[in-house]
Protein backbone atom coordinates (compact mmCIF):
# COMPACT_ATOMS: atom_id res chain seq x y z
CA UNK A 1 0.00 0.00 0.00
CA UNK A 2 1.48 3.14 -1.15
CA UNK A 3 1.82 5.98 1.83
CA UNK A 4 0.05 9.17 0.31
CA UNK A 5 1.77 12.50 1.39
CA UNK A 6 -0.10 16.01 1.40
CA UNK A 7 1.83 18.65 -1.10
CA UNK A 8 4.17 21.44 0.94
CA UNK A 9 1.31 23.95 -0.15
CA UNK A 10 -1.56 21.49 1.68
CA UNK A 11 0.95 21.01 4.87
CA UNK A 12 1.81 24.57 5.24
CA UNK A 13 -2.07 26.15 5.03
CA UNK A 14 -2.91 23.27 7.31
CA UNK A 15 -0.03 24.40 9.63
CA UNK A 16 -0.90 27.75 9.18
CA UNK A 17 -4.90 27.16 9.75
CA UNK A 18 -3.86 25.27 13.11
CA UNK A 19 -1.90 28.13 14.25
CA UNK A 20 -4.03 30.60 13.78
CA UNK A 21 -6.81 28.52 15.62
CA UNK A 22 -4.14 28.26 18.50
CA UNK A 23 -3.91 31.93 18.73
CA UNK A 24 -7.14 32.66 18.72
CA UNK A 25 -7.72 30.10 21.54
CA UNK A 26 -5.16 31.90 23.71
CA UNK A 27 -6.54 35.23 23.07
CA UNK A 28 -10.07 34.09 23.93
CA UNK A 29 -8.49 32.35 27.60
CA UNK A 30 -6.57 35.88 27.90
CA UNK A 31 -9.70 37.37 27.65
CA UNK A 32 -11.45 35.43 29.95
CA UNK A 33 -8.89 35.96 32.08
CA UNK A 34 -9.02 39.47 31.62
CA UNK A 35 -12.35 39.63 31.98
CA UNK A 36 -12.56 37.92 35.58
CA UNK A 37 -9.92 40.27 37.01
CA UNK A 38 -12.21 43.10 35.99
CA UNK A 39 -15.24 41.55 37.52
CA UNK A 40 -13.20 41.66 40.76
CA UNK A 41 -12.00 44.98 40.40
CA UNK A 42 -16.08 46.03 40.07
CA UNK A 43 -16.77 44.54 42.99
CA UNK A 44 -14.28 45.82 44.93
CA UNK A 45 -14.75 49.07 43.88
CA UNK A 46 -19.08 48.40 44.54
CA UNK A 47 -17.90 47.36 48.00
CA UNK A 48 -16.02 50.15 48.60
CA UNK A 49 -18.40 53.06 46.82
CA UNK A 50 -21.38 50.83 49.20
CA UNK A 51 -19.07 51.87 52.49
CA UNK A 52 -18.01 55.29 51.48
CA UNK A 53 -21.94 55.61 51.24
CA UNK A 54 -22.49 54.08 54.20
CA UNK A 55 -20.47 55.80 56.39
CA UNK A 56 -21.96 59.03 54.60
CA UNK A 57 -25.86 58.28 55.27
CA UNK A 58 -24.42 57.61 58.89
CA UNK A 59 -22.96 61.37 59.10
CA UNK A 60 -25.28 62.76 57.59
CA UNK A 61 -28.66 61.19 57.91
CA UNK A 62 -30.27 58.32 55.85
CA UNK A 63 -32.43 61.19 54.32
CA UNK A 64 -29.95 63.24 52.86
CA UNK A 65 -28.73 63.58 49.19
CA UNK A 66 -25.73 64.36 48.04
CA UNK A 67 -24.88 66.34 44.90
CA UNK A 68 -21.80 64.52 43.19
CA UNK A 69 -20.79 67.52 41.60
CA UNK A 70 -20.73 69.83 44.52
CA UNK A 71 -20.80 67.62 47.58
CA UNK A 72 -23.48 69.50 48.69
CA UNK A 73 -25.65 67.60 50.95
CA UNK A 74 -29.26 68.20 51.11
CA UNK A 75 -32.21 66.53 53.47
CA UNK A 76 -34.94 65.44 51.46
CA UNK A 77 -37.37 67.32 53.21
CA UNK A 78 -35.63 70.85 52.52
CA UNK A 79 -35.51 69.57 48.96
CA UNK A 80 -39.03 69.13 48.77
CA UNK A 81 -39.49 72.54 50.43
CA UNK A 82 -37.07 73.77 47.74
CA UNK A 83 -39.38 72.36 44.77
CA UNK A 84 -42.07 73.67 46.33
CA UNK A 85 -41.37 77.05 46.62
Amino acid sequence: MAIKKLTQEELSSLRSSLTDFNKAKIRLADAVVHQEHLVNVIKTLKQKFAADEDMLLQKYGQDCRINLETGEVVQKEKEKEKQNG
